[in-house]
């Protein structure tokens, strides 16, 4: 049994896990008006979806967060202007592959491989299909960070914490809590 069939098993067999939590992403200023679309990793693919299918990318703390967005450089770079965002989860049927012993080897060189072996994406594919909500994997640039990864969420799974609206004046008519489904 390969390890997303494993993963696809064991999440049909529990529904699996409920996550209620806060999660970050950063975003560019270009695009942090739509802060919930998915449309970034839409438009360019990513370790997880295929070109053309949303998801939103997210990490279990700030730094993680920092590091994927790459925005905490690496010491020698300048990093152009971002947003750090929290966004306030409960979401349901999550599936969880953080800690299987083999999840980080087995997906770290999806970006490597031609799009038709790559299988973060064979995984998307299997957990769309499976009703799953979310994957929660290991972060491939931070050790012991967390991607939470939404493949279906809504404006009652997720929420942009913004109590001051700031967002909202910033990017006026623009700002969207909700642009993806």
């Amino acid at each position: 049994m390969s390890l997303i069939d494993e993963l696809i098993h064991n999440f049909e067999q529990t529904q699996g896990c409920l996550v209620n939590q806060t999660v970050y992403r950063v975003h560019s200023l270009k695009w942090a008006f739509a802060p919930l679309s998915g449309d970034g990793a839409k438009l360019r693919g990513g370790r997880f979806n295929p070109k053309g299918q949303t998801a939103l990318y997210t990490c279990s703390d700030q730094f993680t967060a920092m590091y994927e967005s790459k925005a905490a450089g690496d010491g020698v770079t300048l990093i152009n202007p971002v947003v750090l965002l929290s966004y306030i989860v409960t979401c349901d049927r999550v599936l969880d592959a953080f800690d299987h012993p083999d999840t980080y080897a087995y997906f770290s060189g999806g970006w490597l491989l031609p799009n038709s072996k790559r299988l973060g994406w064979k995984l998307f594919e299997r957990a769309r299909q499976a009703n799953v909500n979310a994957i929660i994997v290991p972060s491939y640039t931070k050790s012991e960070g967390k991607n939470v990864i939404f493949i279906n969420w809504s404006a009652d799974t997720i929420k942009v914490h913004d109590p001051d609206g700031t967002l909202s004046r910033t990017y006026g008519d623009r700002f969207d809590q909700l642009d993806s489904k």
